[in-house]
């Protein structure tokens, strides 16, 4: 869609869209003359995008507020929804495609950190593997882009790296999996219907 109609649905001015799309909050390609707005494009921005005003938080400030949804977790889904939001900033999400063939191969990585739907699954969830997430080192990640030949896509992705900084690095050395509740972070982050049956797991539906 073109820039106008995006605004239009996110309730902002054209000037405000193009500055999403300069600082790539929002992924968007030329055509002709004019810019478009691939439609799972806005309506992962709408998913993910802080609703209130204010500072965004910092990696280390997303990690310290994971600590404490991890030890009391919401019990309303509105407050479940508004810190998801909030804590989008514990990595620069990348999403690519990698050749069918190479994902055991990530998958076997002992510097990669596994999430989402294989997270669930190590931890007993019934749910199937799908798409792959990972965290991965800020340091790493070009290295390993180019060792795997992986292409970043807006609509075709079957691997989500989440890249962190190295100095914010939040897993213990020895750590393959994300705890369950990034896992649901980055599920639900792109609404994978997975993230339901592991918030149930987590404890059972917040209240409307």
């Amino acid at each position: 869609m073109p820039l106008d109609e995006a605004a239009r649905r996110l309730g902002v001015t054209r000037r405000r869209v193009q500055a999403l799309v300069s600082s790539g909050q929002i992924h968007a390609r030329r055509v002709g003359l004019q810019w478009l707005v691939p439609a799972e494009v806005l309506r992962q921005y709408q998913h993910t995008s802080v609703r209130n005003p204010g500072r965004p938080l910092t990696q280390h400030g997303a990690w310290a507020e994971i600590g404490q949804l991890e030890r009391r977790h919401p019990d309303t889904a509105p407050a479940l929804d508004r810190i998801r939001r909030r804590v989008r900033p514990r990595a620069n999400h990348i999403d690519v495609y990698v050749h069918p063939g190479v994902l055991h191969k990530l998958r076997d990585s002992a510097t990669l950190v596994r999430s989402g739907r294989d997270a669930a699954v190590e931890a007993g969830v019934p749910v199937d593997l799908g798409d792959l997430d990972m965290y991965v080192r800020a340091s790493e990640i070009a290295a390993l882009i180019a060792e795997v030949r992986a292409s970043e896509t807006i609509t075709e992705a079957n691997v989500h790296l989440h890249v962190v900084d190295d100095d914010q690095w939040p897993f213990e050395p020895i750590q393959r999996f994300a705890s369950l509740w990034v896992a649901w972070l980055d599920l639900e982050d792109r609404q994978d219907r997975a993230a339901s049956t592991l918030l149930d797991r987590l404890g059972g539906r917040a209240r409307a």
